[in-house]
């Protein structure tokens, strides 16, 4: 055989030896990256159905105003009962076209929002007298001023939840819904990190799951890396995904989206920003828990 190129002669049996050698390797080395990559995916694939029905005591927590509609705003609706605690409702920030940035007045519109919100779920609004980080000159996604955000929300959210639990009644502990903080925001990781440093006393009251932010986790990078973040809080624990899947109820909640409409520079027509970013997975809200928090 000639090398046309170089005019040279190769060794024909010599080069289909080498040939073989290296597609071996790299089917080894594929078949291992395959495996690996199927293996994460049936983890965070892995679900399970929602243990039981939720109940007037139930807790959802929202970092912001809309952060439990984007996430869960199907199950919320759904259920239709418990408390809706907005952590950070002073705020400034619209994405609305001609509003202007102004932190009452956008204060009350979105608090607002809420209640009109919460109010289609058969929820109880309900807000702590916090600023969100933009508001107070806080770098949204800068870690090193995690300390700082959750020394201010620490308290008086343990001091809301004790409240709430004065008034529950016999039977199995109500449902509390924290942000995993997926996306990083200074607000989100420090609702997030109140909850886990303080989850043995919390789960005394309340079954604890954790939602995936959207629309944060819509993007299969940032959710990987919130993920993997969230894991860091409780290094060890065995969880389970609870997949909520959407279903006919796209519409629903993209009509419950709409609602927030100061957050939106045009209304969302598409699910795709407000569903977890899995490969090949139907929209839906997903939820993690633990055997011992629930």
């Amino acid at each position: 055989m000639i090398d046309t190129a170089r005019g040279q002669e190769i060794d024909l049996p010599a080069w289909n030896s080498f040939f073989r050698h290296m597609l071996s390797r790299r089917a080894r080395v594929e078949s291992k990256a395959h495996h690996k990559v199927t293996r994460l995916e049936s983890i965070l694939r892995s679900s399970a159905a929602f243990p039981e029905a939720l109940g007037p005591q139930d807790v959802f927590l929202s970092p912001h105003s809309d952060d439990i509609c984007f996430s869960l705003g199907a199950l919320a609706h759904r259920r239709h009962a418990g408390i809706h605690l907005t952590l950070f409702p002073y705020v400034r920030y619209v994405a609305k076209p001609g509003l202007k940035k102004v932190p009452g007045p956008v204060t009350a519109l979105r608090m607002n929002e809420d209640v009109a919100f919460t109010t289609r779920c058969g929820l109880q609004p309900r807000f702590l007298p916090l600023a969100d980080a933009d508001l107070l000159g806080i770098p949204r996604y800068d870690r090193s001023s995690i300390e700082p955000c959750l020394a201010r929300t620490e308290s008086p959210l343990l001091e809301a939840l004790a409240d709430f639990s004065r008034h529950h009644r016999e039977g199995p502990r109500p449902w509390l819904f924290c942000p995993m903080g997926i996306g990083g925001h200074m607000d989100h990781v420090a609702t997030r990190m109140a909850v886990t440093r303080n989850l043995t006393g919390i789960a005394r009251k309340y079954r604890v799951a954790f939602y995936e932010d959207l629309h944060y986790a819509s993007e299969a990078r940032v959710r990987l890396a919130g993920l993997a973040d969230f894991r860091q809080d409780i290094p060890g624990t065995p969880m389970r995904r609870v997949k909520l899947p959407l279903g006919e109820e796209v519409p629903l909640k993209l009509s419950l989206l709409q609602g927030y409409s100061s957050q939106f520079a045009e209304v969302p027509r598409d699910i795709g920003a407000f569903t977890p970013g899995l490969a090949d997975t139907p929209p839906h809200e997903a939820l993690w828990t633990a055997e011992e928090w629930s």
